[in-house]
Order: C-alpha cells, then structure tokens, then sequence
C-alpha cells in the first residue's frame, strides 16, 4: 500500500489531478480512491466499469515494457538474470494493484513464461494455461467456481487459438 501511495504521489508530482489523476492512478495502478464518484458513475452508466479495471492486459504490457528495458543486458548470465528481474517486477507489480484475481492468474501465467525461457525449455502455451490453472486451482479449489477465473482462462485460449489463423 505504500509502494502504491508513491507512485499515486509521483502521479501527482508529473502535475497530474482531479480527474486525471483518478483515472491514471485506477487504469495502472488499481488505486479507485481517488476517483471521482462522478465519473465512475459515468462509466457505470456506459456499460464501462471493467476498463477501469487494471487486468491481465496490464500485466502484459508491463511484462512487455520489462522485456524491452532488459534488452540493454546481454550475455547467458544476464539473460537468466533478466528472467529473474522480469518475475520479481511481475509480482511487485501485482501486489502494489491489490492482487485483483485478474492481475494474479496473468502473473502466473507470465511467471510459467518466463520460468520456460529462464530453463530454455521449448513451451507449449497451452501446457503453461495448464500449469497456471493448476496451481491456482490447488491454492484455492474454489476458484474453479467463479466466473472470473472461467472467462479469462477461456478468454486467453481463444486468444492463443485464433490469434495464429488471423494474423
């Protein structure tokens, strides 16, 4: 909470407030405090709310903004050691916005990706859904019942699977 709290005040300190810095602060860091009741009454009305909502998306982007900042090191170490910054940062990232159930299933997921790469194993994406759901699923079998988790897994097959035959 505190993590998040800096970064909500170097927000602020980037000259960002009011509503702006509401919705900054909820799209990337999952900070809804500083929304306005307004404007998050506005998104309701349009049928919005899960865009304000930081997501497995969100967690993709960062993983892919890490991807890009490791670039700079080369080297077998350093690449085993960028694997290893890249799963720290994932889970820093996802604890400082809450742990949302979202934000946790993309963090395993990315995290199974990036234990692949870190082991130079050739990985099969869906064996990596697999692995994911299972151990999320062996923390809390409950989860198996919620709609949430149901969706995105089935989101990100659909995503996997069509992705090839439309690009």
């Amino acid at each position: 909470l505190n993590a998040r709290q800096t970064l909500v005040g170097l927000l602020e300190k980037a000259g960002l407030e009011g509503n702006e810095l509401g919705l900054a602060s909820t799209l990337v860091l999952g900070y809804k405090s500083s929304i306005d009741a307004e404007v998050k009454q506005s998104y309701m009305n349009a049928g919005a709310m899960h865009v304000l909502a930081v997501s497995g998306m969100h967690v993709g982007i960062v993983c892919a903004v890490l991807e890009l900042l490791m670039m700079a090191l080369g080297g077998n170490l350093a690449f085993r050691l960028k694997r290893v910054l890249i799963i720290l940062l994932l889970w820093t990232y996802a604890f400082i916005t809450g742990l949302s159930p979202s934000v946790l299933r993309a963090t395993v997921m990315f995290t199974f990706v990036e234990l692949g790469r870190l082991i130079r194993r050739e990985m099969s994406i869906y064996n990596t859904l697999a692995a994911s759901a299972y151990l999320l699923l062996a923390i809390n079998p409950n989860m198996l019942f919620k709609a949430g988790f149901q969706l995105s897994y089935a989101a990100v097959v659909g995503i996997v699977t069509l992705q090839p035959r439309i690009v």
